[in-house]
């Protein structure tokens, strides 16, 4: 299969994904995907790398929202309590070469921390100075779930299907230097919305936008710095779950030897259209999280292998105690690179 057999696959296959389907249906067509793009990624094998890694995170946190929260709750004036889970989970990293200077590549980033989107995209180099584009499909993990009705006491609330999928637009490298811009688009569908059928302006069908910047700064032949803003407007079928959230965050990259940290915190505030039917009120969220990752490669000798580990703790104060949230994580995977 030749590299534009590959890239016409692969925008077909991703447009194919980026519709609404059901979970079932969601996972065969990434198993398709698989199948499908595997002549293109044994293709030219001196023009490919990646990763892949496996391992498990732990998970405590407090979270109405949650579905791994009580299924049962009493009353909409308390935080919820705290419980704990132990997830496996898989991270993948492909990546091909087409053309001159392209790339293709299906991705999850482990990086981000908060963002468990699979992406699959291109980079093109627009120039010699730099100017890459990159242009990617993405959707959510593929067993997202949510209250039927978050807000239902009495009874045992019920699980549904949350579907994600959009599209990322992103200029790296601006005119050379290290900045960064990208714009993405997100659509949020909500398979049994029970809650939205009772109160219209609680509807959590919508869009959600991202425009966001962000510069690296080498502080060292080791360190750099890297500040980001972000602009969020939630565009929802109900303006009470509607808003606008500006976000600010800082990372830092040291890498010494074969081991690499990569702190970050980060911090939003979130405004909503108008006032929760429920609470009387217009909500308000102060988002905080900071975060660890550490990275060991070529560990006890293991040539290409390595370890990785992250942990953190994010909350959520909003001026509707319902909405209060808190979380920490802790993570460890082990993977291979080639």
């Amino acid at each position: 299969m030749n590299e534009s057999s590959c890239l016409l696959l692969t925008l077909a296959l991703s447009g194919i994904t980026a519709v609404r389907h059901s979970r079932a249906e969601r996972i065969l067509f990434l198993s398709l995907l698989w199948f499908m793009l595997l002549p293109c990624i044994t293709h030219g094998a001196e023009r490919q790398h990646g990763s892949f890694e496996v391992g498990g995170i732990y998970v405590r946190q407090a979270n109405n929202f949650s579905t791994n929260s009580k299924a049962r709750i009493n009353n909409l004036n308390t935080r919820a309590p705290s419980e704990s889970m132990t997830r496996p989970f898989a991270l993948i990293h492909l990546s091909t070469g087409y053309g001159k200077n392209n790339r293709l590549y299906l991705r999850t980033d482990p990086e981000q921390m908060d963002d468990l989107n699979i992406y699959l995209g291109t980079h093109i180099p627009l120039s010699d100075r730099g100017n890459r584009l990159d242009i990617a499909v993405f959707t959510s993990p593929l067993f997202s779930e949510a209250w039927k009705n978050p807000y239902a006491t009495g009874s045992a609330r019920e699980e549904t299907d949350v579907i994600g999928y959009g599209i990322r637009i992103a200029l790296n490298d601006v005119l050379g230097s290290s900045l960064n811009v990208s714009l993405k688009a997100a659509v949020v569908d909500v398979d049994d919305d029970e809650i939205g059928g009772m109160y219209r302006n609680l509807r959590r069908d919508g869009r959600v936008y991202t425009v966001t910047g962000e510069y690296r700064f080498s502080l060292t032949s080791n360190l750099s710095m890297t500040p980001s803003l972000n602009l969020d407007r939630g565009d929802f079928k109900g303006k009470s779950n509607s808003f606008y959230r500006y976000g600010m965050a800082l990372k830092w990259m040291y890498a010494k030897g074969d081991m690499t940290f990569i702190p970050m915190i980060r911090y939003s505030f979130a405004t909503y259209d108008e006032n929760h039917p429920i609470f009387d009120k217009r909500r308000e969220d102060h988002r905080y999280l900071a975060a660890l990752m550490i990275t060991f490669s070529n560990p006890f000798g293991l040539q290409d292998f390595f370890i990785r580990t992250i942990g953190g703790y994010g909350s959520t104060e909003s001026n509707i105690t319902f909405c209060d949230a808190t979380g920490k994580f802790v993570g460890l995977t082990i993977g291979y690179r080639f």
